[in-house]
């Protein structure tokens, strides 16, 4: 069991000496047009200057308690060390010579120095008797009754596990430090200059933004700010701000929010709004105003420690007419509520390590223990129920196509573009095992289309295709037939010229699209689909539709968590028609459709009000402010980084069927923490009966209390043993 505190022992002394270095902020300088902006991220965000009149911004206050969290861990982790080292004198001293243990009394008396501290000003200033007088008895007694191994291990252990509960309470607060992810290190902007009529593109740190600036966000780019495009269009994904389940093509006068992602294309804004007032900085202030409780674990081991301190020395007072010194130290020794106090933390911080190695993060120790009350499980829809990527629906064709011809000429044009949409149609092409062809002087419309050129290399278009013209020159797209005067590649092939996009971006190029494709377009897009238009030699060739591909686990997941007795229900920023189909596809009775950000928090606030105990299960800064409010919250790694941030348990692997796996954790926590419970309260009930009924000593009494403190940590350590188990057995198989 040693080895198993090892690894433990060493992260404390890490943590103790870590320091961390910040880079300096990016001067500004001017952009070299032949170089294409890499994409710099960082998570540091430069503290706001305070507002007036004194008062701090909630970035501030983040500020000051991740500092002051971060010197209470430096010291716990010097107290596990020094408790250590007066630990090892002690041994040192019953093993090769008595005086050596004298050495660990000033380093004792220096780890009781806060206990006596907080005992004095429970007892003198507050006047109430609860957990820091009891355990500054504790330290007095056994110092001063020579026990320096006994304390020592006291002292040390009652550090680790403090430093366990710290470390949940921290990750809770870095979620809401990181609510905006992480940020463009410098930006792009625009700005008059003498040499160049058309303004000079200047990189600006992020901090330095401000309206009215011309900000410049291209492929693959974040938007750092609330604005209004003036120039360009571009495909943004604002699935992280609004749950909207495909990315919307902007152009100018159309507006863009912060922290949505420039799937394509390249955009110039005019910012309104940078920094603390955007719309997601808005949200993330609102998440760290919401009340953020200490674990539950804590909680309960505190309440319970405090409700057992005046008991306790109660009965050590009644001990000492009856049993003397030694038994009213005997019965001291025998703390009801040191065990669970201790044991408590550790069970969770081993099923916390159960938990990742499932694949399920939990940033917050307290979520295991709700969610073993949990009564009502909601979804959101987007991102959650559904992949990012949709998947093929039905294909439109006309002009004599059929549908893998007209899959193959979009899936050659989309070979090199990497947005959900083009790998959807890739994929679809690769499962029907269609060749693709090399696509020719592609031209990309930014956020709507994509034109090229392809050969004919469909075996019944080939043949219509006019035949070469000897002495004609190859080797460039643009190379054509003297008499048909279309162009061909290098091997003298015919080219023809594909249009892959938009309906949009079919009436920019005046290509016709049928009014009933147009209409079936309509009934469509209300369903939640999305379509994309072929023309081939300007001609509509066909039409693709692609939907919301609903997560493959989901079926069996719901199946699972009905045979829990679940309540279910599914919320969206969908239509209506759209949810409640979906509902009724995965057999889920409640729903709720339409519903706007701040209404899906309202919501799990009403089921609250009624009684239920609720597991939020979501993705995106929209529902954020509905994971911190519902009990228990969980969010798909992959998912936005606020909701990944602000969620208590993280599946890493992005698959739902965790969520089953989550819930047998849960049960396993809840039964681990009850008998921790009875390891600590069984053996000290015995050790005090024995102090009144047979005059137990102290070497007795701490026997049995140690007893039960092995039961209980063994039971603590369970998960990490039973884990290691299947490890091995599992490594043995595989060698077999």
């Amino acid at each position: 069991m040693i080895d198993d505190f090892l690894p433990v022992l060493k992260d404390a002394a890490r943590h103790a000496w870590s320091k961390t270095i910040l880079p300096d902020p990016a001067a500004e300088r001017p952009r070299d047009p032949s170089i294409t902006p890499g994409i710099r991220l960082s998570k540091r965000v430069q503290a706001p200057a305070p507002t007036p009149n004194g008062a701090k911004t909630g970035a501030q206050i983040s500020a000051e308690t991740q500092t002051r969290l971060r010197a209470e861990d430096k010291r716990l982790s010097q107290d596990v060390a020094l408790s250590a080292a007066a630990l090892g004198l002690t041994t040192a001293g019953a093993l090769i010579a008595h005086p050596l243990a004298l050495l660990s009394l000033p380093i004792l008396i220096k780890l009781a120095i806060p206990y006596l501290r907080d005992g004095y000003h429970s007892l003198v200033e507050k006047r109430k008797i609860d957990t820091p007088v009891f355990v500054a008895a504790l330290n007095t007694g056994l110092i001063a009754s020579g026990l320096f191994s006994m304390a020592a291990l006291y002292e040390g252990v009652d550090a680790l596990s403090k430093k366990v509960i710290l470390r949940t309470r921290r990750r809770s607060e870095e979620a809401l430090t990181g609510a905006l992810g992480e940020q463009p290190r410098t930006v792009w902007i625009l700005r008059p200059a003498q040499d160049a009529p058309n303004g000079q593109e200047i990189e600006i740190p992020f901090e330095q933004l401000k309206p009215d600036d011309e900000c410049i966000v291209s492929g693959g780019q974040r938007i750092p700010a609330d604005g209004i495009i003036t120039h360009g269009t571009a495909t943004i994904d604002r699935r992280m701000l609004t749950g909207e389940s495909q990315p919307i093509e902007s152009g100018v006068g159309d507006p863009v929010f912060a922290s949505t992602l420039v799937v394509s294309g390249k955009i110039r804004l005019r910012v309104d709004k940078s920094g603390q007032e955007t719309t997601a900085a808005q949200i993330t202030e609102i998440l760290r105003n919401t009340a953020d409780y200490p674990s539950s674990v804590e909680l309960w081991s505190k309440q319970f420690s405090d409700q057992a301190a005046l008991p306790q020395l109660a009965l050590t007072a009644a001990a000492l007419p009856v049993a003397g010194t030694q038994g009213a130290l005997a019965v001291l020794i025998s703390d009801m509520a040191c065990d669970a106090r201790l044991t408590g933390p550790l069970s969770v911080l081993n099923y916390l390590n159960l938990a990742t190695q499932h694949g399920i993060l939990i940033k917050d120790g307290r979520a295991l223990e709700l969610l073993a009350h949990v009564n009502t499980v909601v979804f959101d829809k987007t991102g959650t129920l559904t992949l990012e990527e949709p998947e093929l629906g039905r294909i439109y064709v006309r002009a004599g196509l059929d549908e893998n011809q007209l899959l193959r000429y979009a899936a050659s044009a989309e070979a090199r573009q990497t947005h959900p949409i083009a790998r959807a149609i890739l994929q679809a092409a690769h499962a029907r095992h269609l060749d693709l062809s090399v696509s020719q002087d592609a031209h990309y419309e930014a956020g709507f289309g994509i034109a090229v050129h392809l050969p004919t290399v469909i075996a019944s278009e080939a043949k219509q295709s006019p035949p070469r013209q000897s002495g004609i020159a190859s080797g460039n797209p643009s190379t054509r037939s003297a008499r048909s005067g279309r162009p061909r590649n290098d091997n003298g092939d015919v080219l023809k010229q594909v249009h892959v996009g938009s309906a949009r971006y079919m009436d920019m190029e005046d290509i016709d699209i049928p009014t009933d494709w147009r209409a079936a377009q309509a009934v469509g897009q209300a369903q939640g689909h999305s379509y994309v238009y072929v023309a081939v030699d300007r001609r509509l060739s066909g039409m693709i539709e692609l939907r919301p591909a609903i997560r493959p686990e989901v079926k069996q997941l719901m199946q699972q968590l009905k045979a829990r007795k679940l309540a279910l229900y599914i919320l969206s920023g969908d239509h209506q028609q759209v949810t409640a189909a979906l509902a009724e596809h995965l057999g889920i009775e409640n729903y709720f459709a339409e519903v706007l950000p701040t209404g899906k928090a309202d919501i799990v606030e009403r089921m609250q009000a009624d009684g239920a105990s609720v597991c939020y299960v979501g993705d995106g800064i929209n529902d954020a402010i509905a994971l911190k409010k519902a009990h228990v919250s969980v969010s798909l790694h992959g998912a936005s980084t606020v909701a990944a941030d602000a969620a208590s348990i993280v599946l890493m692997d992005g698959n739902l069927e965790k969520l089953g796996r989550l819930f047998e954790i849960a049960d396993g926590l809840s039964a681990n923490l009850r008998t921790d419970l009875l390891a600590s309260f069984v053996p000290s009930a015995a050790a005090i009966g024995g102090v009144f009924l047979f005059h137990l000593g102290v070497f007795p009494a701490f026997l049995i209390g140690m007893g039960g403190f092995t039961v209980g940590m063994v039971n603590s350590m369970m998960p990490r043993l039973m884990s290691d188990a299947e490890a091995k057995e599992e490594q043995s198989g595989k060698q077999l």
